[in-house]
């Protein structure tokens, strides 16, 4: 049986928060983006599923997810 994974909540608000900086530098159309669409009411979740969905790229949706949810938790 595996483990279960302990919550580490720095850990993830760092993770969070360096997904923000990254987005912020190197897509700033797309982190402006995100940054209207969380101020209009979506979700991270909702972030990631529309750009994957969008753009098929796993990796970068997940980023947005979690530069998104930093947004949500600076709020």
């Amino acid at each position: 049986m595996p483990a279960k994974i302990r919550e580490l909540p720095a850990v993830g608000q760092a993770l969070d928060s360096q997904s923000w900086e990254w987005l912020s530098d190197t897509l700033p159309v797309l982190s402006e983006a995100i940054k209207t669409e969380i101020g209009r009411g979506a979700t991270p979740e909702q972030v990631r599923m529309f750009v994957l969905h969008r753009t098929e790229r796993r990796e970068l949706a997940l980023r947005c997810e979690q530069a998104a949810r930093h947004l949500v938790a600076a709020e």
